[in-house]
């Protein structure tokens, strides 16, 4: 089971960590352009990412993580 939450660990960290460096190129990218209706609607989309995307993938880290420990412990 061990194998699995390891799985499940790296997987979403990959989700979490790629996604957020992506935002953060397309960000400076906007920014650099300076187009003020393409940064709102980016930050739209970031703000939709964000909640639904990156926080529960770190949220699944973490518990991925516990049972990790948790197995490793028995």
């Amino acid at each position: 089971m061990y194998e699995f939450w390891l799985f499940v660990h790296v997987l979403t960290a990959i989700v979490w960590v790629g996604g957020s460096i992506h935002l953060q190129i397309i960000g400076a990218r906007l920014v650099a352009a300076n187009d003020a209706a393409q940064i709102g609607n980016f930050s739209k989309q970031a703000e939709w990412i964000g909640t639904r995307v990156l926080t529960p993938a770190a949220i699944v880290i973490v518990i991925a993580g516990v049972f990790m420990t948790l197995d490793r412990w028995d």
